[in-house]
């Protein structure tokens, strides 16, 4: 009985202690540290996430209080919130909040140049003196900025600033030389020239709640415990991303000045990575993308790119230590064999899933031997992860394919990249069947000792690249290479061919009888009854024209409705198309009469605006709030959305590409500082 009476009194403490929320301070200015300004907009970031892990520990509801850093430091230490993240120890502090056990995180501070001031180099800091540096008042940075400056005898003027100023806007545009920041913060055209230091950062709790503190301690040990890499692990989640600079080395600006061609070696035949196209005698494939990649990254230094096709890893490898070739490509990346062969590897590109394809009637024999094609990567992975397993060699892929499905051999290793392409859609291989190996391989490039500084400028190009964009060139490219004969296409899809042809005869006749209708599907989009894609190159082309020959002004706006997957996830598609219907009527009344509206794609929606690029914005803003304040109502629910606008306006030179382009661009910004608004 007592120990059922202490039950009942731990549950009714536990829910009178939890009945009323945790007050946190909920920072306005931190990018991906904590995302979502007010209760109605979505939240999300790296401090959002770690107390939403902590409230699986503790229990805990959390109330939001909003606000700038000092403003929530001050509030935590009267006791009027509970919780603040991002806090720096200090002695002084411990006088009036208590810390947590384990920090949540660790800041690095460095010292940025604008534009303008970019020739200094990290060896040439005495440059900074009488320069201009924007440092942020009350902070810890601040202190810690003023003791690296006396340290280095170093004395440029000093401009403090407040937390609810913009100076960021003011230091790109040159207002200031120096700029003492965040890493997680700075912009990507920001180049670093010292970091002053570094700091963990904790959650700091109002000195009246040391419960508060035990529950926290509590939660931190054993989240600790169960996963010692969760702070890192979160952290690369939000943060980790392109490098702090691309800026060349005297070493490698050197190399590209005094060496205006790069000699590559890479396979051919090797989709999605490498391939000669025999019709325009042109590279394709990954290589193609990434060292157009340095171009683009670096104009003024703009090089002559040579390439060289072989037919087998062996070669491929033998110009490169033979100095015939600068790089080669695609190289498995394996740092002991690279060794033995005195040669040296890029980063890590991507990394290949590999799969062992096996016949279905033959799978009690697995592994028993392996077909690879001769001198391939492939054979270099088998040789590596399956020493014991009998190899044997074929001329190409597809013989090593016959030989399964004639049992020869019990499978075959392949990049899954290029199997499943191989094997889709085409009946030969019906029987064979594939499984993910659970060793992977690496994709990089190899230098010889000769080309170092090449390599040094190759790693900075592919840390830049983002690595969602290095698999989209890949699904790409591995899509465009899926070819087939006519003999092969006729074998395989005769049945469909033949329906293909009775459809086809079908929608002619259906077609002639009804000419307007085709119009509206061609011109249309069914859903929202708005001009369709295919129909903006015509009127891009005509507003060009005019531009160009009687100076007529105009822009292009385009819409895209913010977490829309989750509105169809969360309510289904019906209610996505509701969504989608409103937002096209609202902007639709949005505009004039002589401004054309169009389906640009999934949701999103662009306008082609006869206006310049001051009334584009106004007009973007007006109906970007319009959007905001609707209320669509779906199966007794009511749904809102927002929208994010990206704003490009025609100027001498435009093409349709690079206007497309820029509003692409402005609206990947407002995607990322938080969405909801227009960026132009």
């Amino acid at each position: 009985m007592r120990k059922f009476i202490f039950c009942l009194t731990c549950l009714f403490i536990c829910f009178f202690a939890h009945s009323n929320p945790v007050k946190v301070g909920y920072y306005i200015d931190s990018g991906n540290f904590m995302s979502g300004f007010s209760e109605k907009d979505p939240k999300g970031g790296y401090a959002y996430e770690y107390l939403q892990t902590i409230s699986a520990y503790t229990g805990w509801e959390y109330e939001y209080v909003y606000g700038y850093f000092n403003d929530l430091y001050e509030k935590l230490v009267k006791g009027e919130i509970d919780l603040l993240t991002d806090v720096s120890y200090t002695p002084e502090r411990t006088k009036d909040i208590l810390y947590s056990d384990h920090p949540m995180g660790t800041e690095s501070y460095y010292i940025y140049v604008n534009d303008q001031k970019n020739f200094i180099e990290a060896n040439q800091l005495s440059k900074i003196n009488n320069m201009s540096l924007a440092l942020l008042k009350g902070s810890y940075q601040y202190d810690l900025c003023k003791k690296w400056l006396k340290q280095h005898n170093l004395s440029p003027k000093i401009y403090e600033f407040e937390y609810h100023e913009n100076i960021s806007d003011d230091f790109e545009s040159g207002a200031y030389d120096l700029y003492m920041e965040i890493d997680t913060v700075a912009e990507k055209t920001w180049e670093p020239i010292a970091k002053i230091g570094e700091s963990d950062f904790y959650i700091a709790v109002t000195k009246s709640r040391e419960d508060l503190l035990e529950e926290l301690n509590y939660a931190l040990k054993e989240l600790n415990m169960t996963n010692p890499y969760y702070n890192s692990t979160l952290w690369a989640k939000y943060f980790v991303g392109p490098p702090l600079s691309r800026r060349l080395s005297k070493f490698e600006s050197d190399r590209l000045h005094f060496h205006k061609e790069i000699n590559i070696g890479t396979l051919n035949n090797s989709f999605p990575y490498s391939n000669l196209n025999e019709k325009t005698q042109l590279p394709e494939g990954l290589i193609f993308y990434l060292l157009n990649y340095i171009n683009l990254i670096y104009e003024k230094d703009k090089v002559s790119i040579n390439y060289t096709f072989f037919e087998n890893y062996t070669d491929l490898i033998n110009a490169l230590k033979n100095g015939e070739i600068d790089l080669a490509f695609p190289i498995t990346y394996n740092l002991n064999e690279a060794e033995k062969l005195n040669l040296h590897l890029s980063f890590n590109i991507l990394t290949t899933p590999m799969s062992y394809v096996f016949h279905s009637k033959n799978s009690d024999r697995f592994m028993e031997s392996i077909a690879t094609t001769e001198n391939s990567r492939s054979q270099k992975f088998a040789e590596r992860y399956y020493p014991s397993v009998p190899l044997k060699s074929y001329a190409t892929r597809e013989d090593c394919l016959n030989a399964v499905l004639k049992k020869e051999v019990s499978g075959t290793i392949f990049d899954s990249y290029k199997i499943n392409n191989m094997l889709f859609g085409n009946k030969k291989y019906k029987d064979l069947r594939l499984i993910s190996l659970p060793e992977t391989a690496t994709v990089c490039f190899a230098a010889n000792k000769n080309n170092i500084a090449l390599l040094s400028l190759l790693n900075k190009v592919i840390a830049t690249i983002p690595e969602a964009e290095i698999n989209h060139v890949i699904n790409q490219y591995s899509i465009e290479s899926k070819t087939f004969t006519l003999k092969e296409f006729i074998e395989n899809y005769a049945e469909i061919i033949f329906i293909c042809i009775f459809v086809f005869l079908f929608l002619i006749i259906s077609l002639i009888a009804s000419l307007d209708k085709l119009a509206e599907l061609i011109n249309y989009d069914v859903l929202t009854h708005l001009l369709n894609r295919r129909r903006l190159t015509p009127y891009m082309n005509t507003a060009l024209e005019r531009a160009k020959e009687k100076g007529d002004i105009f822009s292009i706006l385009m819409f895209d409705l913010d977490n829309f997957k989750n509105v169809n996830d969360t309510y289904g598609h019906g209610c996505g198309d509701e969504i989608l219907k409103m937002a096209a009527t609202t902007i639709s009344k949005g505009v004039k009469r002589n401004d054309f509206v169009f389906r640009w794609g999934g949701e999103e929606i662009l306008v082609l605006l006869k206006a310049d690029h001051n009334i584009a914005l106004k007009v973007a803003e007006r109906i970007r709030k319009d959007i905001e304040f609707q209320i669509v109502e779906y199966k007794d629910i009511e749904v809102c959305i927002t929208a994010t606008v990206g704003v490009a306006t025609y100027m001498d030179g435009c093409t349709a590409e690079s206007l497309f382009a820029l509003a692409d661009e402005n609206l990947y910004k407002g995607k990322k500082n938080g969405k909801n608004q227009v960026v132009g």
